[in-house]
């Protein structure tokens, strides 16, 4: 793949904006999704879709095209009644699901029921998310506190299948006991760590200094198990 050659391009969007935050292939089927945010109310969203529809002033969207990009086999809207985006998208082999990521501001995101955290705490939270390849099922929980909170990026452990996620947040957020419990200042990093299924969270700890931090990235090593993060500081010292 020396990049000479563009091998297929699409579209996917309705007649407002639109923007592509995260993509994932689906290993099994070569199928590309995509996930990000819409203005639209008349975004393509296929049959049997989790939400056909918008349900508020911008949403975040899930969407997957054959190998080709020739055919769009599966569409969805994925929001409350406020403000929603998905940043992050990774594919689950335990599970043949799709995680997403990102935040929400006000309302209930679909599939929560039953999961880790159901309902808010602040005026925007972090979610992650599995969908069916259909994208006919979801399960949500939400990951925040009481101030503002967003999920950038998450990954799959390869041995555990656990999900893990990680972004920023002004506040706290719930389950903190990992390697720091208590912020020291501005807004900090955090890692979440749930079990597949999102029914409990199992690990949580904050990463910052006295000002700003956020993650960015997010991988496990498969060899020791570690999870290993990037993102920006403002600290000094972390």
């Amino acid at each position: 793949a020396d990049l000479t050659t563009l091998h297929a391009s699409t579209f996917h969007g309705g007649t407002l904006s639109e923007n592509a935050f995260a993509v994932a292939v689906i290993p099994t089927t070569g199928e590309v999704c995509i996930g990000g945010q819409t203005q639209s109310t008349d975004l393509p969203v296929t049959a049997g879709a989790v939400q056909a529809a918008s349900a508020g002033s911008f949403d975040g969207y899930v969407a997957c095209f054959s190998d080709s990009l020739a055919t769009r086999t599966s569409s969805t809207y994925f929001g409350a009644t406020g403000v929603e985006v998905v940043y992050a998208m990774a594919f689950h082999p335990g599970l043949q699901r799709l995680v997403v990521a990102g935040d929400s501001s006000i309302g209930t995101l679909p599939g929560t029921a039953g999961n880790a955290q159901t309902a808010s705490g602040g005026s925007r939270y972090g979610f992650v998310s599995t969908f069916d390849l259909t994208l006919g099922t979801a399960d949500t929980t939400y990951a925040g506190g009481t101030l503002l909170d967003s999920a950038f990026v998450v990954a799959v452990d390869p041995a555990s299948g656990d999900i893990l996620m990680a972004g920023e947040t002004s506040g706290t957020v719930p389950g903190l006991d990992g390697a720091q419990t208590v912020s020291a200042g501005g807004t900090d990093g955090f890692v979440m760590r749930f079990t597949a299924s999102l029914a409990t969270r199992l690990h949580a700890t904050l990463i910052g200094g006295a000002l700003n931090e956020t993650i960015r990235d997010i991988a496990v090593d498969s060899l020791t198990g570690d999870v290993i993060v990037a993102g920006s500081t403002l600290s000094t010292t972390l």
